[in-house]
């Protein structure tokens, strides 16, 4: 999860439902955890996102083909696990950087 006292709220603010997402995925994979919904969805509700605004920000990703999903093993269940992919990974790593500037 994106610390609240690191991040530059102001810019967080300006970024639209898909980029919070893609960037929330992007910083759950770097802690080393598994970006699953509900991991995503806990995270960004503390920041103000519905359930229903992530669900269509993560689909609306994949049908843009900006993240991809598989299915995964977690302790004693299976989650879809999302991860960016192609030319958006370094976009996404350096735009979260900039949030933390």
């Amino acid at each position: 999860m994106i610390e609240e006292n690191k991040l530059k709220l102001d810019k967080w603010k300006l970024l639209s439902n898909e980029l919070k997402v893609a960037i929330e995925i992007q910083q759950i994979e770097q802690d080393g955890g598994i970006p699953y919904f509900s991991a995503i969805a806990q995270n960004l509700e503390h920041r103000g996102m519905k359930k229903t605004a992530i669900h269509r920000a993560l689909n609306h990703l994949v049908d843009l083909g900006n993240i991809d999903a598989k299915w995964e093993r977690a302790e004693k269940s299976w989650v879809r696990r999302f991860f960016l992919i192609g030319e958006n990974k370094e976009y996404i790593r350096e735009l979260n950087a900039m949030l933390h500037e």
